[in-house]
């Protein structure tokens, strides 16, 4: 079962999302890379992260912590459950988002620009002149 999710939806259900970390995936024979599975936190969710799956070659380019905002998000809980030692059965429901894409929130969460080029983040920052240990400049 997937619900489909609107962005206001996915905002009041998850909260503000920041992506915690990703891994990647690659072909070892031809050095491709297959997957980026997206490790999300959420202030709103019980187990505070969820995972989103995407196929193809497109690398992350958001910063570790960053705001994200998810394409086409939906909703797809799932039964987990197993036995254990003693012999009682377990069952939960588990939270599950899938979406199209991951993106950052602005511009600002990004590792680099359009170009492929690094986003120095002290470029954006209003300029800070030092003061010395002799005082005020004259």
């Amino acid at each position: 079962m997937e619900i489909k999710l609107s962005e206001q939806q996915a905002k009041e259900i998850l909260g503000e999302i920041r992506l915690v970390n990703t891994k990647e995936r690659i072909d070892r024979d031809t050095g491709e890379l297959l997957q980026t599975v997206y490790n999300i936190g959420s202030p709103n969710l019980e187990g505070g992260t969820f995972a989103v799956r995407l196929e193809g070659n497109k690398p992350c380019n958001i910063k570790p912590f960053g705001l994200v905002k998810l394409v086409n998000p939906t909703y797809a809980p799932r039964a987990e459950g197993g036995t254990l030692p003693n012999g009682q059965t377990w069952t939960r429901i588990a939270e599950n988002f899938n979406a199209d894409d991951v993106l950052p929130l602005d511009d600002s969460q990004k590792i680099a620009d359009e170009n492929g080029e690094a986003i120095d983040q002290k470029k954006n920052e209003p300029n800070k002149e030092p003061v010395g240990a002799g005082g005020s400049k004259k």
